[in-house]
C-alpha cells in the first residue's frame, strides 16, 4: 500500500494546483499551494488515506510533495 502513496499524492497535488509538481518542490512558499489549496489538499488526503493533518502542524507537512509523502505513510 506504501509503495502507491507517492503517485497518489501526486495526482492529488496535481488535481488541486492544476500541473503536475516535483517531489521537492516548495509547496506554500513557492506558492504552488495557497492557503485555500492548502486545506483542500488536507481533507483530501484525510479522505484518500484515512490519515489527518492538525492544524498546527500543516505548514511543515505540507513543506514539499515528499513530507505531505512522509507523514501519510507514517501513519498507514
Amino acid at each position: 500500500m506504501a509503495d502507491s502513496t507517492e503517485p497518489r499524492i501526486l495526482e492529488i497535488l496535481k488535481q488541486i494546483v492544476g500541473k503536475p509538481v516535483g517531489l521537492d518542490d516548495e509547496l506554500l512558499q513557492s506558492r504552488i499551494v495557497d492557503s485555500i489549496a492548502a486545506v483542500d489538499l488536507a481533507l483530501k488526503v484525510e479522505e484518500e488515506f484515512g490519515c489527518s493533518i492538525a492544524a498546527h502542524e500543516l505548514t511543515r507537512i505540507l513543506s514539499t510533495p515528499r513530507t505531505l509523502i512522509a507523514h501519510v505513510t507514517a501513519k498507514q
